[in-house]
């Protein structure tokens, strides 16, 4: 093999990079001290996040990437080793591996860089250094852990995972959730809670707890309850379809002792109309454990019918799962459980990118912040209509007809732009109010009813027709229904896996309601092309979405549509008890206001988005030498443009908008932020040619640096500093990039002139 055939220019270094120290060094101490190769996992934890922007949506692929996570035969994680390059003192990665042990729930955190280990205890909090040959095996490290943890040292935690052949794979998080809760089952509590957003998998988690606590315990006895048929029915048939030999659904209030598992909603176990309660066929200490799915409805309210159950089976082990624990003064979700042994939020499932982003528009009509309708307007029986009225109203108190028409035409207009298949749902006051959406897209939309009848269609509880379709509907193979119209039927707990379109016409009354409605357009699937999903809210449910929500949001104000109008809502009085009225008069509707809020990187139009952007930089910079000392602070330009995305400099937009290939990102940055007036590439790189610096290097060095210039200037988005351009035709007058580098006398040299350079590139004129 020629030089020049070498890959990534492999030259001769007297200290050992990363990693050739796993390779040569940390491998083989931890093998030597007994850790199976299986239980030594070097894995990607997440796949980067989805970023938004006005053409599409592409993932980050800046992931996060353990450099060995060592775990026990049954799946739980014990040690994180971070290593680093040879010449670095062992304890450089103790902080990021503690940041990894940290979100893996791990007891051990560990930081090498070949010589030792620096060991962290995460549950003591004791730190010591180990020789390479002392690296604790993995009995050492599980009976410390169990001892230090008070758990017994045979538990359901070191029983394995279920697995099958081409079967899902718990991520990371999924892997923590069920330690987590099976910590906390064999510590001896009575009640967990574990609170994970929509499409994170909680019955995956759950199903995962019960196949080890079967493993363990063969004869445990498990309730698991829910409040749907419909939730009951796909829980058995997708994630605990391989208990099927051993579950049940309990029916027609009949409760059979054969089967270890019992499926069942709420309402199966509950009857006032007879003397005894269903559930008391089996004794109080029947069940050794009871599941609550969706544990913030009914069971944690006090006096609901449905606590009964839970204070009957009270010697059991009871968890509750949920996305959405409620806080309010008739409910505590975690009053009754206790607080959350694991959460996993929707911001965090979006910024390890296993969630959806979404942009969401907050659609004003003129009529929604008070509309007097005057003496002129009449309602269907010819009658004057008195108000005043708000958006707080319509759909409930007053129907009226054109703005139901102006959210229809909104629909069609959205789906127009961004395709006629996206999957959509309505979210309606009344089953009525589903109705007459329903039938006003339908009445815009012929040409594409036509090719379907179940184009548009309403899923609400007493439309029995509407729910043959709902299994449709959520079939992501399913092309047919694209529309879904409903009330609360779809509000919680369907898995709608290709929703890219969510609507909001009915008024929101909680924050858990609002993320329930979010959590339907939440999950992906990047084979499928659902990367991403928008909202639509013509009832302001998004004035929820706030920093006490799920993270930070911006508002920003479009300003393509109509001016925006700013009205205090007044409180409305209590009103007293009234029949619908129907305008009958043509009212005239249409959209005044629209603010975008902006979950993660998202759609604005350009003024906004420059505006954001400079608002992020300055709170990053806030100055010019801050800026410029940042910059030059790191060799590598993309670390920094990496770290400004992830502050929420919207870069690619801004580049894209600017249109200006011949200008470095350098420059339209400074200009974005501070005004100055930017010059091209071609212009900085002769600021960099006619100075003395430059002028020290003489012959083929000169000439080679020359050309790399040149090739910075004529070509987009390339970083002098980065080794591959050495592969690049105009090099090849030079040799191969080994004998380029030769040429300045090594690899170091040759960098040291690049980087060199590059300064000069980037000095402030």
């Amino acid at each position: 093999m020629s030089d020049y055939e070498l890959p990534d220019f492999a030259i001769e270094d007297d200290e050992r990079c990363e990693e050739q120290v796993k390779l040569e060094v940390i491998t083989p101490a931890l093998e030597r001290a007994g850790w199976p190769k299986k239980q030594l996992r070097m894995e990607h934890l997440t796949p980067g996040k989805m970023i938004l922007d006005s053409k599409s949506c592409r993932r980050d692929t800046r992931s996060r990437k353990v450099d060995y996570l060592l775990i026990s035969k049954g799946g739980k994680g014990l040690a994180v080793v971070e290593a680093k390059k040879e010449c670095y003192p062992d304890e450089h990665g103790i902080q990021q591996a503690i940041a990894y042990a940290q979100m893996l729930e791990v007891p051990f955190a560990y930081s090498t860089s070949g010589h030792g280990f620096m060991e962290q205890d995460m549950i003591t909090g004791k730190i010591c250094r180990l020789a390479l040959d002392e690296f604790p095996s993995e009995d050492d490290l599980w009976k410390r852990y169990t001892e230090e943890r008070n758990l017994p040292l045979e538990s359901s935690l070191s029983e394995p995972f279920f697995t099958e052949m081409n079967g899902k794979v718990p991520r990371y998080y999924q892997r923590v959730a069920v330690n987590c809760i099976l910590e906390a089952i064999e510590s001896g509590k009575k009640r967990v809670l574990s609170v994970m957003a929509t499409g994170t998998g909680k019955t995956f988690v759950c199903m995962q707890v019960i196949h080890k606590l079967l493993a363990h315990n063969p004869n445990a006895k498990i309730l698991f309850l829910e409040d749907r048929n419909g939730l009951v029915d796909q829980t058995m048939a997708n994630d605990f379809k391989h208990f099927q030999n051993s579950m049940t659904k309990i029916q027609k209030k009949t409760l059979n002792s054969a089967y270890s598992i019992h499926m069942s909603l709420y309402q199966q176990l509950v009857d006032d109309s007879k003397p005894s309660q269903p559930y008391t066929q089996f004794k109080p200490d029947y069940f050794d454990y009871v599941f609550v799915d969706e544990c913030h409805r009914g069971s944690a309210k006090e006096d609901s019918e449905w606590r009964q159950i839970l204070d009957y089976f009270e010697s059991a082990v009871q968890i509750g799962v949920t996305a959405t624990p409620k806080e309010d003064r008739e409910a505590s979700t975690t009053e009754y459980f206790g607080k959350s042994v694991y959460t996993y939020s929707y911001r965090q499932g979006v910024e390890d990118g296993f969630l959806a982003p979404f942009v969401a528009y907050d659609d004003t009509s003129n009529i929604d912040w008070h509309w007097e309708p005057g003496m002129e307007v009449e309602d269907i029986d010819g009658n004057p209509v008195e108000g005043p009225f708000d958006f707080r109203d319509y759909d409930r108190r007053v129907i009226v007809p054109d703005r139901n028409r102006m959210v229809a035409e909104r629909v069609v207009e959205w789906l127009s732009e961004n395709g006629w298949m996206c999957k959509t749902i309505v979210f309606c006051e009344t089953e009525e109010h589903a109705a007459r959406i329903r039938d006003y897209i339908k009445e815009l939309v012929p040409e594409q009813v036509a090719k379907n009848p179940n184009y548009c269609v309403r899923i609400t509880a007493s439309d029995k027709e509407g729910i043959k379709q709902l299994e449709n509907f959520n079939d992501r193979f399913s092309a047919y229904p694209v529309i879904a119209t409903t009330s609360e039927l779809l509000t919680t707990g369907h898995d709608c896996f290709m929703t890219k379109l969510i609507v909001i016409d009915k008024l929101v009354g909680s924050k858990t309601q609002f993320k329930q409605i979010l959590g339907r357009g939440s999950r992906m699937d990047e084979k499928l092309g659902k990367t991403h999903f928008t909202v639509i809210d013509f009832r302001h449910a998004t004035s929820l979405l706030d920093k006490d929500w799920d993270g930070d949001v911006e508002p920003y104000e479009e300003s393509g549509r109509h001016e925006v109008i700013h009205v205090e809502v007044p409180p409305r009085p209590e009103r007293p008890q009234y029949e619908k009225i129907v305008i009958k008069t043509p009212i005239p509707v249409e959209i005044e206001q629209e603010i975008i809020k902006v979950y993660g990187n998202g759609k604005m139009t350009f003024e906004n988005l420059v505006d954001y952007s400079k608002k992020k930089f300055l709170g990053y910079c806030p100055n010019l030498s801050d800026f410029l000392a940042t910059w030059n602070s790191e060799n590598r330009k993309d670390v920094i443009i990496g770290e400004l995305e992830r502050k929420g400099v919207l870069i690619d937009e801004i580049l894209d908008r600017r249109g200006r290939p011949d200008i470095d990102v350098f420059d339209i940055l400074i200009e974005l932020a501070y005004g100055n007036i930017p010059l091209t590439k071609t212009q900085r790189v002769d600021n960099v040619v006619n100075s003395d610096q430059f002028n020290q290097y003489g012959g083929t060095a000169r000439e080679i640096l020359k050309t790399l210039l040149e090739v910075y200037a004529t070509r987009p988005d390339e970083e002098i500093g980065n080794m591959q351009l050495l592969t690049l035709d105009e090099f090849e007058q030079f040799g191969t990039p080994v004998q380029i580098m030769k040429a300045f006398g090594g690899k170091e040299k040759y960098l040291d002139a690049v980087y060199s350079i590059q300064k000069l590139l980037y000095a402030e004129v």
